[in-house]
């Protein structure tokens, strides 16, 4: 009977978090592709090569951990775990993951950074203008206009 030495177990290789992808993504910019020029979508947008030039979307964008970006972008809300460069306004959070970097302006309602991220530029923390209530709009001493 020939008895088998057990294999020494292996070290735990220690993983990056992944970057938090939309649920419904439907414009994706595919690893090793550049594109140059404009780039405007309603839709959430994960890229994940790289993009020279401006990116419009009154929805989401993420740039995954292998993604460049260079230009302006504006978006609701972003997420950065690769490289962005330029001016950056978003109506509600910018979020630059682990190994994330940004240089350049951030113009947001919501600043989120993790420890390994790096930014580089001015930032500035806008919180979005809240519709005015009838209260609010009347005058002093003056009620609000019931309503029916």
């Amino acid at each position: 009977m020939i008895r088998k030495k057990k294999a020494e177990p292996a070290e735990p290789v220690e993983q990056q978090k992944p970057v938090a992808v939309p649920e419904k993504t439907s414009t994706v910019l595919a690893e090793g592709v550049l594109f140059k020029g404009d780039f405007q979508s309603d839709e959430p947008m994960l890229i994940h090569g790289s993009v020279e030039g401006v990116i419009r979307s009154s929805s989401d964008v993420t740039l995954t951990g292998k993604s460049q970006h260079n230009g302006d972008i504006t978006s609701d809300n972003l997420v950065v775990a690769g490289k962005a460069q330029g001016k950056i306004k978003c109506k509600s959070t910018v979020e630059i993951a682990d190994k994330g970097k940004v240089e350049g302006t951030l113009e947001a309602a919501r600043f989120i950074m993790s420890d390994d991220a790096v930014f580089e530029g001015s930032l500035k923390i806008k919180k979005p203008s809240e519709p005015k209530s009838a209260e609010a709009s009347a005058a002093p001493g003056e009620k609000a206009p019931a309503r029916p």
